[in-house]
């Protein structure tokens, strides 16, 4: 069981909010692994990325030259705020809400989850990779990234239990939502 899932979600964001608010706190690295996966897809793709922080992934694939758009969703105001500081332009967009809760109409060709899954309910696992693959546009997939597989044994068995095409690559998992089929929850 982990307890990060299973703190109440007002408690979450009280938690996250006063540990990005700290002032002077060395921002979070991006895993090159991710980066440099995402960095070659085209500059049309939009990307999503489900508890952003402070937009440390944003930061890495400017570097790379990479200028598609993104979408960085946190439960965390504070850490909104200092990711919205990274880009001006109208290229990226920034939403506080908690993962498990979150939803949109718009499509995505990448809904990335670096190191966040863990931080969704394992019963509630297969609801919200559910919900984000019905966010993709066609040909898309999130990718999920775990850096303990052993650790995390629970959230593979039910990311595994989706019963749609799951690829390792290294320590992230790329979730292919099957076409034209609609995804069950591993909770039905």
């Amino acid at each position: 069981m982990s307890l990060r899932a299973n703190v109440p979600i007002f408690l979450k964001k009280l938690i996250w909010d006063l540990k990005y608010g700290v002032q002077n706190r060395a921002p979070y690295s991006i895993p090159e692994d991710v980066v440099s996966h995402l960095s070659r897809l085209p500059t049309e793709t939009r990307i999503l990325e489900l508890g952003c922080g402070r937009g440390s992934l944003l930061k890495g694939l400017r570097q790379t030259g990479w200028q598609g758009h993104y979408c960085g969703v946190d439960i965390s105001a504070a850490a909104i705020r200092v990711a919205s500081e990274i880009e001006p332009r109208a290229n990226s967009s920034w939403i506080v809400s908690d993962i498990e809760s979150f939803d949109s109409d718009q499509r995505w060709d990448v809904i990335a989850m670096i190191e966040s899954v863990y931080y969704v309910k394992i019963e509630r696992v297969g609801e919200v990779l559910n919900r984000a693959m019905r966010m993709l546009n066609p040909g898309g997939y999130l990718l999920v990234r775990i850096h303990d597989f052993s650790k995390h044994q629970q959230y593979l068995d039910a990311i595994h239990g989706l019963g749609t095409p799951v690829e390792h690559t290294g320590p992230f998992l790329l979730i292919f939502p099957q076409q034209e089929a609609s995804l069950q929850s591993s909770a039905n």
